[in-house]
């Protein structure tokens, strides 16, 4: 269908749905809405209330969308924030950036506008803006006569994504393996998996944490014999990162005891074959008894030598 990502196409569709009830406050669903749930105020500035229904919730999802294409149109300016607003228009409109460190956060548009003479006051907008935002603003024509405004620009547009994304997407369904494989590929990176964190995202009242992860580490003299290795065994780790943080710590803390000095620390799987295969019999096999040892473990005596010489084997 021309879509790469299932969030934002839905997100999108969401966002139609919001701006039409925006568009058109007089229709049956924008008056039914308005009465449940923004009755004394203003549909893009409600918050999502108490007791929400799910197409309320669905709704406000894609009303988050459209409020990125929401552009005040100046006139007097004095409805418009000049920090919160998105008056500026860009290719996606937002406030302008600040160029000082003192910022007055109640400061409004029509504070930049030297009522004497009609225009804006050139001094103070380059002092408080960057050089590019500043030309843009005293570009700007204004109309002293009218109110500000709201309208949208490009409501539907989704996130830019990075060239090496997009090359990335577009090489994904090149690759020459199994069509079940490539799927899972795509479920991936588009966060489509149904693990504990992707439902949690999703509003889906579930632990994300790492029930039980294991880490371990193995060195070796600079011929490639083994000395020493470790594993221990964690419980309700929220991320791979923080194992691995855990792993740094624990593998110091363990030579420092045993006196050893100039170690060089090596995280990448490619070069610690062994160390992984002595972490994943954690999870794998059950193993959660934490050690230190000699030498290296007899079941993996085979991978250890075929290390030695140059040879990897991939278990």
């Amino acid at each position: 269908m021309g879509f790469k990502d299932i969030a934002w196409f839905n997100q999108a569709l969401l966002c139609k749905q919001a701006w039409r009830i925006w568009s058109n406050p007089q229709s049956l669903l924008a008056r039914v809405m308005k009465s449940r749930y923004f009755r004394q105020g203003d549909f893009l500035d409600c918050p999502i209330g108490s007791r929400p229904s799910y197409a309320w919730r669905s709704i406000v999802h894609g009303h988050e969308l459209l409020s990125q294409g929401i552009l005040k149109r100046i006139g007097n300016g004095r409805d418009t924030h000049v920090w919160y607003n998105n008056w500026l228009l860009m290719p996606t409109p937002r406030p302008p950036r600040y160029r000082t460190y003192e910022v007055d956060l109640s400061l409004t548009v029509c504070d930049l506008i030297d009522s004497r003479h009609g225009t804006w006051d050139a001094p103070r907008i380059r002092h408080l803006f960057v050089e590019e935002d500043a030309t843009k603003i005293l570009g700007m024509k204004l109309n002293l006569q009218c109110e500000d405004t709201k309208t949208i620009k490009s409501p539907m547009t989704a996130p830019t994504i990075p060239p090496v994304e997009k090359k990335l997407w577009s090489n994904l369904w090149k690759v020459k393996t199994l069509p079940k494989v490539r799927h899972l590929m795509w479920r991936a990176l588009a966060g489509a998996l149904a693990v504990s964190e992707r439902l949690a995202s999703r509003g889906i009242n579930v632990d994300a944490t790492c029930k039980n992860c294991g880490v371990a580490w193995l060195t070796r003299n600079h011929a490639g014999t083994a000395l020493a290795h470790s594993r221990r065994s964690y419980s309700h780790v929220s991320s791979s990162l923080e194992a691995e943080f855990l792993g740094f710590y624990w593998a110091a803390e363990s030579l420092s005891t045993l006196k050893y000095e100039k170690v060089v620390f090596e995280s990448t799987s490619e070069a610690n074959t062994c160390a992984d295969a002595i972490a994943l019999s954690v999870t794998k096999d059950h193993r959660y008894a934490s050690y230190i040892a000699k030498d290296c473990p007899g079941w993996l005596l085979r991978m250890v030598r075929e290390d030695e010489v140059g040879m990897v084997t991939v278990y």
